[in-house]
């Protein structure tokens, strides 16, 4: 047996291993494999030279042809810089513990940057809020005192009016008292004066009553005259016993009367003494209310300048907080994380960007001519702003001669970095409003004429035939929609190109000025050129409006057949730009129709915008919008 045969007895089952293994990855590549994907033989012999990205749209960005300020304009280098630059300090002692932003980061006001670690200040801050209640509720019962004392002085008044109602009564009594031991004793004598009568009216009676007795035995009175004599002393007599009674009375009345003034009189003594009493009461509770209210207030002070202190701690610990007065931009980080810092070091750089101030060197022969108020443009990566001259410095500089101008522009967005170099347009001469275009939609050509690439929609080509490709496999060719036969993926038109193509049109131009130039004929208000992109052009190309950045188109075209028509760089002007143009309109025909989204777009009645086909909307008169 030869060799090869024996090898192949010994190493049968490998070699049917290895077949086995072959076609099981063969299976696998062709039905598993990714949609689209080559094999590695395939990309090997894949003809790299016909790799050709199907016909598409040349990406422009784009203006319109509007009434517009043209003429007697200087253009000049300006720098883009911040209208505030903010320095983000601590303010206490620390070590910074957390910054949460970064370079480039736009932040609003009041939002928290970072932190710094201050554990005094907390605890500090913690004991005074603290000391700050317990003065407080201290404080509150000083309160409540005062007004226990305020009580207890209420009711000691009370009294005192209840005690001097009783001194009151007992005087009263006492004068009663006097008063009946003064009639009592004008009653005494004038009974005795009575008994004394009586007495000798009684002894005359008895000698009446004796004589009549020996007249009457004698015979020489009657019986009736002796009788009469005898009831006469009787009747004396009786008055007497009277007025001894009478007398007797008198003086009861008047021991009476002199118990009742003895009692009135300790009853008096005693309430002007419990009045007294009252009174001194009185006297101390006015001290107590006096007393408690003095301590009241000083501990309410106590507790305001805990209060205080507390409030002064608890604001310095909120100074561990880095906040942002201003919104803006970050620009530097000075230290990093972790780094102690004292108060008053600087920790964040950060730039006001909502507003720009453009800044200009102007040549001395301008003075005058260019002052606050003075129409300009500002012009950055292709952008331009119209807006007006805010400030012109006051000083020429020594040696070149030139002073400085400003105009301070809301942020227009994308493009407008701090420190970027522009390009300041400012009017010294009378300008017209005229039909313009950008300077950079006005092409040359070889004979001298002048013309334009106007926008316009339309297929540049409309074959109902279109032939369809593969990215992957351009030798693939197929009329119409298809999947390729060699990786599965849907075929693309060949030519996608979109719906919007340009013409050539010849224009007759006039004045101009740095950035504008008048068409005088060729075009009519609302017409959309092209003004970057487009130096590839030729009639019928393709084109696709997109936003225009500084290092060319923001976006690219889909390529998908779509229409791709839009307003391209014509964007509605930002708040606080400048529009020179509405005023002078509105003196002249009162009433004027803008668009919303393109104010720079008047007309004298209702109609539609020529741009966006949105209704036009009345300006205000007042304010020229």
């Amino acid at each position: 047996m030869s060799s090869v045969g024996q090898f192949l007895k010994k190493q049968w089952f490998s070699i049917l291993l290895l077949v086995g293994v072959a076609l099981g990855v063969s299976w696998a590549v062709k039905t598993m494999r990714p949609r689209g994907s080559m094999s590695v033989i395939e990309a090997q012999s894949m003809d790299m030279t016909a790799m050709k990205a199907p016909t598409g749209a040349f990406p422009v960005g784009t203006d319109y042809a509007l009434e517009r300020l043209v003429g007697g304009s200087s253009v000049f280098p300006a720098t883009v810089q911040a209208l505030n630059d903010e320095d983000v300090v601590a303010r206490v002692d620390g070590l910074v513990s957390k910054l949460s932003v970064y370079p480039g980061d736009k932040v609003r006001p009041g939002q928290l940057l970072g932190t710094i670690d201050a554990k005094e200040l907390n605890e500090k801050s913690a004991a005074g809020q603290l000391g700050a209640s317990a003065a407080r509720l201290k404080a509150s019962a000083m309160q409540s005192m005062v007004a226990q004392e305020q009580a207890a002085l209420a009711r000691a008044k009370s009294d005192v009016k209840t005690t001097e109602a009783k001194a009151q009564q007992a005087s009263a009594m006492l004068k009663t008292a006097n008063a009946r031991v003064s009639v009592a004793q004008k009653e005494i004598p004038r009974m005795q004066a009575m008994i004394d009568e009586q007495e000798a009216e009684l002894i005359l009676a008895e000698e009446n009553v004796t004589r009549y007795k020996a007249l009457y035995d004698k015979g020489f009175v009657s019986k009736q005259q002796y009788d009469e004599a005898v009831r006469t002393r009787d009747t004396v007599r009786s008055k007497l016993r009277g007025a001894e009674s009478a007398k007797q009375q008198a003086e009861a009345a008047l021991s009476t009367a002199q118990t009742e003034v003895l009692t009135a009189q300790a009853g008096v003594d005693a309430a002007n003494s419990e009045l007294a009493a009252m009174r001194s009461s009185v006297r101390e509770a006015e001290a107590r209310v006096k007393t408690a209210r003095d301590q009241a207030v000083a501990e309410g002070a106590s507790a305001n300048a805990m209060s205080a202190e507390a409030a002064a701690s608890g604001t310095m610990a909120s100074y561990t907080q880095l906040r942002a007065v201003s919104g803006g931009v970050v620009t530097e980080r000075v230290v990093s994380p972790g780094t102690p810092v004292m108060a008053g070091q600087v920790v964040l750089k950060i730039k006001s960007d909502s507003k720009l101030r453009v800044q200009a060197d102007l040549p001395q022969s301008l003075a005058g001519k260019v002052i606050a108020g003075s129409s300009a443009r500002v012009k950055v990566n292709g952008q331009v702003v119209e807006t007006k001259i805010s400030s012109v410095f006051p000083f020429v500089e020594g040696g070149s001669r030139t002073f400085r101008v400003e105009a301070v522009i809301d942020n227009p967005g994308t493009g407008w970095d701090v420190g970027s170099y522009s390009e300041l347009e400012v009017f010294t001469q009378t300008q017209a409003r005229r039909l313009s275009v950008r300077n950079e939609a006005v092409k040359t050509a070889s004979d001298g004429t002048r013309f334009v690439w106007l926008v316009h929609e339309g297929k540049a080509q409309d074959d109902p035939n279109a032939e369809y490709t593969c990215t992957m496999h351009p030798q693939v060719s197929n009329k119409g929609p298809g999947i390729c036969p060699i990786c599965k993926m849907d075929l693309v038109p060949r030519d996608a190109r979109g719906d919007t193509s340009v013409e050539r049109r010849a224009v007759t131009v006039g004045i101009s000025d740095a950035s504008y130039t008048e068409i005088v004929s060729g075009l009519k208000k609302g017409d959309q050129v092209t003004v970057q992109g487009d130096d590839e052009l030729f009639p019928g190309a393709a084109v696709n409006p997109v936003k225009w950045g500084k290092d060319g188109p923001e976006e690219m075209p889909s390529g998908t057949g779509e229409s791709s028509h839009n307003h391209g760089s014509a964007e509605p002007p930002r708040s606080g730009e400048s529009k020179p143009s509405r005023k002078p309109e509105m003196q002249q025909t009162g009433v004027k129709y803008t668009c919303p989204m393109h104010p720079e777009v008047i007309e004298d009645k209702p109609g539609k915008c020529p741009i966006c086909k949105m209704d036009l909307v009345p300006m205000d008169e007042e304010s020229g919008e």
